[in-house]
């Protein structure tokens, strides 16, 4: 058997059917981490770009900290980073969900919005402003690069007091509920709306 991560179904005492990702080598089959799931499709994800999209990932590669940018793709670059790549979407928006939030000015908002920005900028990021919708329309920004993981999305999801994030790898997205009484859950689905 080659090594590699395979999905194996768990039932919990109360009954419940789950599933872990646990990694087999040579016949044996051991739990692996969410985060070395993670690193796995990160480095399948970024082998098939630089393959198959190498001008491409040289766009969206992760740069060196503190040299992030915004940058601007044409429709089809979008659309093949969405089903080949990995992203994530974070916003500095308003929270629709905390009574504080909605009290935010029109600058506040802006000066949360710059905060981010910076922050991806900082981290390396190459990342895009969308247009989305949460509550009311928003900015976002599709942060476009193939190592993110769903910690660093949901760090500054927290820091940003986002209701939620996207994490998505190859048109598999999840959203995962950073603050407030949802925080932590988070539901799974594939595709865009363009």
């Amino acid at each position: 058997m080659r090594s590699g991560l395979v999905k194996k179904p768990i039932t919990d005492k109360n009954g419940k059917r789950t599933y872990v990702w646990v990694r087999t080598d040579k016949g044996q089959v051991k739990k692996v981490s969410k985060k070395q799931v993670e690193e796995t499709a990160a480095k399948q994800v970024k082998t098939k770009l630089e393959k198959q999209f190498a001008e491409l990932y040289a766009k969206v590669k992760r740069r060196e900290a503190g040299k992030g940018q915004e940058i601007k793709l044409t429709t089809d670059e979008v659309k093949t980073v969405l089903h080949n790549g990995m992203v994530g979407f974070v916003s500095a928006g308003v929270n629709p969900n905390d009574p504080e939030d909605v009290k935010l000015s029109d600058e506040d908002v802006a000066k949360r919005d710059e905060a981010l920005k910076s922050d991806l900028v900082k981290s390396g990021f190459v990342f895009q402003k969308v247009h989305g919708k949460y509550g009311d329309e928003e900015d976002s920004y599709m942060v476009m690069v193939n190592d993110i993981n769903e910690g660093e999305l949901v760090s500054l999801g927290k820091k940003y007091n986002q209701d939620s994030i996207i994490h998505s790898i190859e048109n598999k997205n999840r959203m995962i509920f950073t603050v407030g009484e949802n925080s932590g859950k988070r539901f799974e689905g594939s595709g865009f709306v363009e």
